[in-house]
């Protein structure tokens, strides 16, 4: 993998942990789903703007009153995190509406 973007840098290096966005559609997302199940992490934090977000937007590092700032600035209509099998999943939304729908899709595919 690469350090940096100069396309020289390709030695093979270890790492303990990458972190990486992917950028999906919620088709896209849901079709992922049971890969994500079936690997060693299991878990995902996903959300939904109508912009792409600013690069250097990392909503894991945030908490509280910042994270909701955060979210409600780059326009985030819905966050998912997913944790492990047999762990409570979390919904957000800043407008009842929005989660209200989330929630009846997820009832609907059951």
């Amino acid at each position: 993998m690469a350090l940096t973007g100069n396309g020289e840098s390709l030695q093979t290096r270890m790492v303990r942990r990458i972190r990486f966005d992917l950028r999906m559609t919620p088709q896209e997302a849901i079709q992922a789903g049971p890969e994500l199940d079936n690997s060693d992490q299991g878990w995902l934090y996903a959300w939904q703007a109508p912009t792409e977000p600013p690069q250097d937007l990392v909503l894991s590092h945030k908490e509280g009153r910042s994270r909701t700032a955060a979210l409600e600035g780059v326009g985030v209509s819905l966050l998912i995190d997913l944790p492990h099998r047999n762990e409570t999943a979390v919904l957000w939304s800043p407008t009842r509406h929005i989660l209200n729908a989330a929630v009846e899709r997820l009832r609907s595919t059951n």
